[in-house]
């Protein structure tokens, strides 16, 4: 998408598939000259590596909130589990939220990174338990049908088919009903 908008075809540009292990090393060498990364790859590697963010998902509109993913056969057998699973998810996530300087600080010293950067990553990131909004099912799609034009992948995708809310519905429900 950041090269459709900024008016290049895909071969324009040599595209290759590199973990963020490999990635990192290929960027800092010089090997390539740009990565398409998520946090906190980008920022580690702008502090540490003095890179420069060209694009945000942010600058390109799109609304890309991350996963929380589970094989569908787990679910259907430990529904119960999976809820659990949730709750417990969110539970940490609001102890994030309202604790950001104690999780930076366990976060730096956990991952020898300073905590300048853990902050940054911290404020870059949004975290949230949310059923999917028609907002995000629609967006999801038009990637989808986005990455099928332009060949990236080759199948198009009914993205509603992986998309599934009643899980976390059901986690908040039942927060909301605890003591």
């Amino acid at each position: 998408m950041a090269l459709d908008k900024a008016g290049l075809k895909g071969e324009d540009v040599k595209v290759i598939q590199l973990q963020p292990d490999e990635a990192r090393p290929a960027l800092e060498s010089g090997a390539i000259d740009a990565w398409s990364i998520w946090e906190p790859y980008a920022t580690t590697a702008v502090f540490q590596l003095g890179a420069k963010v060209l694009v945000t998902g942010q600058d390109l509109n799109i609304n890309a909130p991350g996963f929380l993913i589970a094989r569908t056969k787990f679910t259907k057998d430990h529904p119960d589990l999976t809820i659990l699973f949730l709750k417990t998810y969110e539970e940490a996530r609001k102890y994030y939220v309202e604790h950001t300087a104690e999780v930076t600080d366990e976060l730096s010293k956990a991952q020898k990174l300073d905590p300048a950067i853990i902050n940054t990553v911290l404020k870059n990131t949004e975290p949230l338990l949310s059923p999917i909004t028609p907002e995000f099912a629609k967006a999801h799609q038009e990637q989808a049908d986005f990455l099928y034009s332009v060949g990236a992948i080759n199948k198009k995708l009914d993205t509603s088919q992986v998309l599934e809310s009643k899980f976390v519905e059901q986690a908040l429900k039942e927060l909301k009903t605890q003591p």
